[in-house]
This record gives structure tokens, C-alpha cells and sequence, in this order.
């Protein structure tokens, strides 16, 4: 699958071929740097949006995690996210909720509202929430609501960044509270996030994230190039 886009000649260039021993995931990873690099090469911003999307958005929409986020720079996609950000998403079947905008761009949240519910504002990452004042009892949008505040307090140096936000893309609790602690132990590995309890698990995680990534860029990819 990750070569294909190569076998369509963007660039003029093959990759190197990779050692046998290389994993499917560190290929699948490989795969991911190349295809991101080719979003610029898009001739229209509505595409560099929606690849953009797409490669943020691809482990909500597989059921890996509930959320993700996504910086939507203007210098990238110009006015884009205004006119088809909102469109896009729906036609992917999730949501977006923007957290931070500024005269740079947006920074948005994109995820499945059902996920949500069931993964993030019940059982332990509920009362975690429920602990820093997240509104859960009052469903997604009260807290996400809050997230942006926080976000704001945060941009004016009123109140720490608010790195909780883990917690609503999915990562382990454990992981987010051993983070936001500050504590000097040491985590076992690092990926999307760092991780300080059952390495093992976030690995295969990780790899999982990385293929719905790969798959759901390199589907429009294709389509794209042969329009062009």
C-alpha cells in the first residue's frame, strides 16, 4: 500500500528500498514523512485542507481514539478551513470544535462525539476530568468548552498550558496524569505520547495510529493525482 503513490511518479523518484527487517510499522512511518511532504505539491488549498484533515483525523475515524487535533495554518490553506473545514469534516462523519484561533491559523479538535462520551468523560478519565473542574455530568460540549477556555487562560499566562488535553485524544490516563504531574520518573517510550505504563500497549497503539493515517491519506492522494 505505502508505495503506491511512489509507483504514480510524484516527484520522479522511487524511495530507497528498505531493508527486509524493517518493521511495518517504521515502513508505515516512512510512508507518513513522504505523503505529508506532498501536501504542499496540491494545487488547490481545498485538497492541502482536506489531506490535512484526513491525516489528522485518520484514528478518530478507524475507532483508535476519540479525538485528535490539527493546526490549520492560513499559510497553508489559506481561507480554506472557513469555506470546506466544517464540510469536510461532516463528510467524514466527525466533528470539529475549534480550540484556539489566531491571525496564524486554528487549532482544532476533531473527533467522534460518541467516542467521546464513552471514552473520555466516563470511568477514569471522567473523574479525572471531574478533578481539574470539567463540567462531564453536562455532556462533550460543556467540556470542550472548557478546554477552550482553558486554552485562552493558557495564552494569557493566567493558567499553564493544559496538557489534560490528552485525555480527550485518547491517551492513557496514566500516561496524561504522569505527564501533567511532573514528576521525574522516567517513561518507558515515547510516540504520540510519552508513555510511563504498559509500553507494550502504546506501541502497538502508535502502529495502529500510524496505518489509519496511511491508509485514509493515501485513499484522497490517489484520487487526486488522477485528476491531475
Amino acid at each position: 500500500m505505502g508505495n503506491s503513490l511512489w509507483n504514480a511518479g510524484i516527484q520522479g523518484t522511487q524511495p530507497r528500498s528498505l531493508h527486509p527487517m524493517v518493521s511495518s510499522g517504521d515502513m508505515n512511518k516512512q510512508n507518513l514523512v513522504k505523503f505529508f511532504r506532498l501536501i504542499p505539491w496540491l494545487p488547490e488549498e481545498d485538497q492541502k485542507l482536506e489531506v490535512l484533515i484526513r491525516w489528522a483525523a485518520g484514528p478518530a475515524i478507524a475507532g483508535v481514539k476519540p479525538a485528535s487535533l490539527v493546526s490549520v495554518l492560513r499559510s497553508q490553506s489559506g481561507d480554506a478551513w472557513e469555506r470546506r473545514g466544517a464540510g469536510i469534516c461532516c463528510d467524514l462523519g466527525i466533528s470539529a470544535f475549534p480550540l484556539r484561533k489566531s491571525p496564524k491559523g486554528t487549532l482544532v479538535l476533531l473527533f467522534r462525539r460518541r467516542q467521546l462520551i464513552r471514552k473520555v468523560l466516563t470511568g477514569i478519565p471522567g473523574r479525572y476530568l471531574r478533578s481539574l473542574s470539567y463540567p462531564t455530568e453536562f455532556g462533550p460540549e460543556a467540556c470542550l468548552n472548557h478546554l477552550k477556555t482553558r486554552f485562552a487562560e493558557s495564552d494569557m499566562a493566567v493558567s499553564p498550558f493544559p496538557h489534560e488535553v490528552g485525555i480527550f485524544l485518547g491517551y492513557p490516563p496514566v500516561d496524561v496524569i504522569g505527564f501533567c504531574s511532573g514528576k521525574p520518573s522516567p517513561y518507558c517510550c515515547r510516540g504520540y505520547w510519552q508513555v510511563y505504563h504498559r509500553p507494550e500497549k502504546a506501541q502497538r497503539a502508535f502502529s495502529w495510529m500510524d496505518a489509519a493515517r496511511l491508509k485514509l491519506t493515501e485513499d484522497f492522494l490517489l484520487k487526486t493525482i488522477k485528476t491531475m
